[in-house]
């Protein structure tokens, strides 16, 4: 997944003569091509509780000496930014001239969580301790959050649905602009449909392996699917609490030959399994945005995925694959096995989504100039 690291030297490499800084902990090591000024975490008893608290008086102290000393102009926070959680204290500081952008902001996705509250600050914990600070912090942090926000010159959404979210916590739509992350189609290359082993026809999916990701109705549809055509490989990515599960489960369908549990694969890593694949399924029953559709559109993959937030942003049904109601298994294995048999039409799909990642998503030719035309203004 691309980190916030990530963007600051994307879009430091387009500010000739601009000086840059980023502030990031000691083990996040990105090849950044300015300042970089990094702070340490021990672990104490209550780490994430310190933790947090010395990153805040770390990050605002050292940003109010380079705004005072050095004449700093922008002070943009990237994400993480849940809103309604996260805070910028920098942004509190009354008469504190600097440009102010937050972004890209993301709406969260708590599915598996729906009764515990999660916050930014606190990591979610069973130990009762931490969940009564949560609650007890929780107003505090919605009011620092709201001002933050309020107070940004401008703010980055992820997609429209985070658009929306901002706009109802009282955020002006005038001062939104809607950017997606962007994709590194150099990385990300294109591979055609008659360059990949076409003797097996192969399956992907990838992400945290919890209910909400509905890998399980992918092993019922695959069932189903090779009845028909035999020749059919799934290959899941990703590590998660439901691993074991959905292991016993593809052996308890007897289809545990038909599929590969690779486990956790580091993003620079992941090229190589979508460029082998045909199509990139999901049956995830809530997403916020979809950086795994974006990975495989640039590397031609038709996509074929549940209806949700991430999903129905990113994909046109019936022009970079399809798009199915969430947990209708029948609906997925019908659109697999159709375009099984009709290949033509996943190359078709394939070569259509890398168009729309070069279109929209590239990062240097489309993403980083609507950043830096944020700065510009």
């Amino acid at each position: 997944m691309i980190c916030a690291a990530d963007i600051f030297t994307r879009i430091s490499k387009f500010l000739p003569g601009t000086q840059a800084v980023a502030l990031t902990k000691l083990d996040e090591q990105p090849d950044l091509p300015s300042l970089h000024y990094r702070y340490s975490i021990s672990k104490p008893f209550f780490p994430s509780i310190w933790d947090n608290f010395k990153l805040i008086s770390f990050y605002t102290l050292v940003s109010l000496r380079l705004i005072t000393q050095q004449h700093y102009t922008i002070v943009h926070h990237l994400f993480p930014f849940r809103i309604g959680r996260t805070f910028n204290p920098l942004f509190l500081i009354p008469g504190l001239k600097i440009k102010k952008i937050i972004g890209p902001v993301m709406v969260s996705v708590d599915y598996d969580n729906k009764d515990l509250k999660k916050n930014s600050f606190f990591a979610t914990n069973e130990n009762p301790v931490f969940n009564l600070l949560i609650n007890f912090f929780d107003p505090l942090f919605a009011l620092l959050s709201k001002a933050t926000l309020l107070r940004g010159d401008h703010v980055i959404a992820l997609n429209e649905v985070a658009k929306q979210e901002l706009i109802k916590f009282g955020v002006p739509s005038p001062r939104i602009t809607v950017i997606p992350i962007g994709i590194d189609t150099q990385k990300f290359s294109f591979t055609p449909y008659n360059k990949k082993n076409n003797h097996i026809f192969h399956l992907l999916t990838l992400g945290y392996l919890t209910k909400r990701k509905g890998t399980e109705l992918l092993l019922k549809s695959l069932v189903r699917i090779i009845e028909k055509y035999p020749k059919v490989h799934l290959t899941i990515i990703g590590d998660g609490p439901q691993k074991s599960e959905l292991e016993d489960l593809a052996c308890q369908l007897d289809i545990d030959s038909h599929v590969t549990f690779a486990g956790f694969v580091k993003y620079a890593d992941l090229e190589k399994y979508y460029q082998r694949s045909h199509v990139l399924v999901s049956m995830s029953r809530a997403e916020s945005w979809g950086q795994v559709y974006l990975d495989a559109m640039a590397c031609g993959l038709a996509i074929i995925t549940s209806k949700n937030d991430g999903s129905n942003e990113i994909i046109k049904d019936g022009q970079f694959g399809y798009l199915v109601e969430q947990e209708d298994v029948a609906g997925l294995t019908g659109k697999v096995n159709y375009l099984i048999s009709h290949p033509k039409l996943v190359d078709r799909f394939g070569k259509a989504a890398r168009r729309e990642i070069k279109r929209k998503y590239d990062w240097d030719r489309i993403v980083i100039s609507q950043y830096l035309g944020l700065y510009e203004r």
